[in-house]
């Protein structure tokens, strides 16, 4: 009788060591199963942000190559803007502006149609203009009076553009100056007028403004080209 229960005894003891174990081996297995889908979890991850950064430098890069061929396609004023040396510039602005060759003509290298615009519309702002034939670029304003020293005065401005060769301009620029010499009181038009010297800086003025004018036209035609 007493064997028997020192038999039950070790085979309780046996069986409660063994489900110790068992329970000990399947928490590590467990332990192991969790780490395993957790590595498994941040690969699949790991390959997506992988895939995702392939996928976007692919894109870059295919936009930036489409960027360079539709570039390619531009004019190359476009791609890359062309530098005149400054001396080259200042050469061709030198060449552009009215140089007095005799009395009241001036000659410049700027095209006719170019110069004719510009006087024309320098005088509109300052005159009213008379007569105006662009056939022949020729404009006239109308008298206009002013006093000087308490005399008074008038002037009438005449403006001929001649194209005189392939990259030559002659203008003819005439100020025709006049004094009155009847009352104030009782001005007659033309009657008591008489020719008076230049006595007014109005043809260095159209001069000057138009070199300045047809520098710039021409500045902002280079641009554009």
């Amino acid at each position: 009788m007493r064997k028997v229960c020192n038999i039950k005894i070790v085979v309780f003891v046996a069986t409660l060591v063994l489900c110790s174990g068992c329970n000990s081996l399947l928490g590590i297995n467990q332990g192991q199963g969790q780490e395993q889908a957790n590595s498994n979890h941040n690969s699949v991850f790991s390959s997506m942000d992988n895939n995702d950064d392939a996928q976007n430098n692919q894109l870059s890069s295919g936009a930036n190559l489409t960027l360079k061929q539709e570039s390619s396609r531009l004019p190359s004023s476009f791609q890359q803007p062309r530098r005149m040396p400054r001396q080259d510039m200042m050469g061709i602005f030198s060449s552009l502006k009215l140089s007095r060759i005799e009395g009241n003509t001036w000659r410049t290298a700027a095209n006719p149609v170019v110069v004719y615009g510009i006087i024309a519309r320098l005088l509109s702002q300052s005159y009213i203009i008379s007569s105006v034939d662009r056939k022949n670029f020729n404009i006239q304003t109308d008298w206009d009076k002013f006093f000087i020293d308490g005399r008074l005065f008038r002037n009438r401005m005449s403006v001929t553009v001649f194209p005189v060769g392939k990259s030559q301009t002659e203008v003819v620029i005439k100020n025709s100056v006049e004094y009155y010499t009847g009352t104030l009181a009782k001005q007659e038009e033309n009657m008591a007028w008489l020719p008076s010297p230049d006595l007014t800086d109005e043809v260095n003025k159209l001069v000057e403004n138009t070199d300045r004018q047809t520098a710039f036209a021409y500045s902002q035609q280079g641009l554009r080209n």
